[in-house]
């Protein structure tokens, strides 16, 4: 399974989870294709232009079982957008759309409304001053501790925010400026903040993780958006 499927496998185990009431970690039975399926919830989530659609069944004892690599895809009008095996929607021109799931002959469908318009390819690092601090300021070889929080970058979007893949810790994070521990579009995108202040970035894939995306939480040629606030210079 790669890292993008998985990815999202998670993100829809801990959704579904989280909106039942259950534990945020079940343990699934050990043949989850033999127990009865009541129910069959279908989610999507934006990757760039296309999307990524999640099954998740529901079995009789309550617990939630990913079932995106075996059901079975289709969509209702090719001409808007098509799925493959694996649940990848791929946009094909404006208009609505429904994708369907079929599993253990459980069926469930997800509208999806395809604005082509509303994509936009970013090239350039973005840097907007939400709040200008007064204290310290970041420079080069310098120390400095963040909080921040990163979304994927979604057009349709407010603030062009998609999915957020990642918060800091409470403490805030800690890197030095400008020596590559970190992306180049933070290196370039928090040098010249002061201490109080607070910036939002909007970064490329080339100044991210470019075509081999990150982990199990950022996919290749991911434009990523973060809001920053610079805690301390030291």
């Amino acid at each position: 399974m790669s890292d993008r499927y998985r990815r999202f496998i998670l993100v829809a185990m801990f959704l579904l989870s989280a909106s039942c009431g259950g534990n945020s970690s079940p343990t699934a039975p050990s043949d989850p294709a033999s127990a009865t399926v009541t129910s069959l919830t279908v989610i999507l989530l934006a990757v760039g232009n296309d999307y990524q659609a999640l099954a998740t069944a529901r079995l009789s004892d309550g617990t939630p079982v990913d079932v995106t690599e075996t059901a079975t895809w289709s969509t209702s009008d090719s001409a808007v957008a098509t799925v493959d095996a694996t649940g990848y929607v791929t946009s094909v021109a404006d208009g609505t759309v429904n994708v369907i799931a079929t599993y253990q002959g459980v069926t469930e469908q997800a509208a999806l409304t395809v604005q082509l318009a509303l994509i936009s390819t970013v090239t350039d690092l973005t840097i907007t001053d939400l709040t200008v601090g007064t204290g310290a300021e970041a420079t080069v070889g310098s120390s400095v501790t963040v909080i921040y929080e990163g979304w994927l970058y979604d057009a349709g979007q407010p603030d062009n925010k998609g999915y957020l893949f990642d918060t800091s810790p409470v403490q805030g994070f800690t890197f030095v400026l400008g020596l590559g521990q970190v992306i180049s579009g933070w290196d370039q995108g928090v040098s010249g903040m002061r201490v109080g202040g607070e910036r939002r970035l909007i970064i490329p894939p080339d100044m991210a993780y470019g075509s081999t995306g990150a982990g199990s939480l950022i996919p290749p040629n991911a434009t990523l958006v973060f809001d920053i606030i610079l805690v301390s210079v030291y």
